[in-house]
């Protein structure tokens, strides 16, 4: 069970910050022409993400909460981890375009910046959670904080600069 939330959590994480590796690695290297696009590369994360935090969660459901669903609203570390896999299923059914469009959602891409408040959220459910090992909890953390502060950069790096506007 445990592998299966740090899977996905792992893989969320490579999902929000696949456009700020990709943008990196060209300004390295402007002749190499990226394989994959980071747009096909982070939806195809980010739905594999969907998935794992689900089974996570199933597998949660059928083993220690022994089927019983008010137990995952009890602790503050199950919370938040309900939380995260809510927003995830959200994510999830809205990231195919005959959705979008039977929806009729315009703000797709606002809509997904939810997948941060998910990785926050997961943190904070393994932060909460006391079975989990503090040094890989931190490690995550730091991970987390190093890839928010890269996808910052990106979007600067990335910006017109104000005469350009």
């Amino acid at each position: 069970m445990r592998g299966s939330g740090w899977l996905a959590l792992s893989i969320l994480i490579a999902a929000l910050f696949a456009t700020p590796i990709q943008l990196v690695s060209r300004l390295r290297d402007r002749e190499l022409a990226p394989v994959v696009k980071s747009s096909a590369l982070r939806r195809a994360l980010g739905i594999t993400a969907a998935w794992l935090a689900l089974l996570h969660g199933l597998l949660a459901y059928a083993g220690p909460l022994q089927a019983r669903i008010g137990a995952a609203f009890t602790t503050s570390h199950l919370v938040a981890g309900a939380t995260a896999l809510g927003v995830l299923l959200l994510l999830l059914l809205t990231s195919f375009g005959r959705v979008l469009r039977a929806l009729r959602l315009r703000y797709w891409k606002e809509l997904h910046r939810l997948a941060y408040v998910a990785a926050v959220l997961a943190l904070q459910h393994l932060l909460l959670s006391p079975s989990a090992p503090r040094r890989l909890v931190l490690a995550v953390a730091a991970i987390l904080a190093l890839g928010l502060a890269l996808r910052l950069l990106a979007v600067r790096w990335h910006e017109p600069a104000p005469e350009q506007r």
